[in-house]
């Protein structure tokens, strides 16, 4: 939301006026049939910093008013302009739509999350026997560690090749993976300073960190490549979630290089 809509919610209450350097001096509103001054002001919810931009698409997932924003979205024509009717209802629309969809998403799995921990108690107390015979149970056991039984050994065995062993006992260190989460805390700090009419030399140190963070990713990702082996890599979930960041980070990264 703050990438595509910082500062682009303001608009003059002379609607007759084009942009924020023209809204100046006195204007005949014929409706209220009185004269005002002109105003150049900024819609009650907003995207033109994170924390704003959280309580609006708070407001818009509770369903509450949530088309008072979008419609102010969808006028939007850039940073200074005076808002027009649907000028820019393609990218608002797409944005609120896939947003709500996914807000709708999140509470759903809250509430499937809460049958799954009623089921769960439930389990405990009848002894893992909810439903599901003991035979049943050895088989499924019996499925599951057939199935993950080269993974845990892999787990447990390093590679004999002396480069990818390195690696290996690299991923398998804890401070390894405490400095790549530490990684990501601050890359989404820099993510959050992100604001209408940021300095342009902030803006410059932003994005000389998001290539610096970017460049650690994929040095982590090859690292782990090669301690495991794609196949062993794309088995862990965690490993296909932070590939997926990875590589919509990258056309970003390329945009940013190349002033694209």
């Amino acid at each position: 939301g703050v990438q595509l809509f910082k500062g682009m919610f303001y608009k003059c209450n002379d609607l007759e006026i084009d942009n924020e350097e023209t809204c100046v001096g006195v204007f005949w509103n014929e409706e209220r049939g009185e004269e005002q001054e002109r105003m150049w002001s900024n819609a009650p919810y907003h995207f033109d910093n994170t924390p704003i931009a959280m309580v609006s698409l708070f407001v818009v997932s509770t369903m509450d008013g949530w088309t008072d924003i979008l419609h102010h979205a969808m006028d939007t024509r850039g940073v200074g302009l005076q808002p027009r009717l649907n000028n820019n209802w393609e990218i608002a629309v797409a944005f609120f739509v896939a947003f709500v969809l996914m807000a709708g998403f999140v509470w759903l799995n809250i509430f499937v999350g809460v049958i799954i921990n009623t089921y769960a108690r439930m389990q405990a107390k009848q002894n893992g026997m909810v439903f599901v015979t003991e035979s049943q149970l050895k088989w499924q056991h019996a499925i599951r560690i057939q199935a993950m039984g080269e993974y845990y050994e892999w787990q447990q065995n390093a590679p004999t090749n002396v480069i990818r062993r390195l690696c290996f006992i690299l991923v398998k260190q804890k401070w390894f993976e405490y400095g790549i989460i530490i990684i990501i805390c601050l890359n989404l700090v820099t993510i959050a300073t992100e604001h209408d009419g940021r300095p342009e030399q902030m803006t410059t140190v932003v994005t000389v960190l998001d290539q610096i963070f970017t460049g650690i990713f994929v040095f982590e990702f090859l690292i782990k490549v090669c301690a495991m082996g794609i196949v062993h890599y794309w088995r862990d979930n965690w490993n296909r979630f932070d590939l997926f960041i990875l590589v919509s980070s990258l056309p970003s990264l390329m945009g940013s290089e190349f002033s694209v």
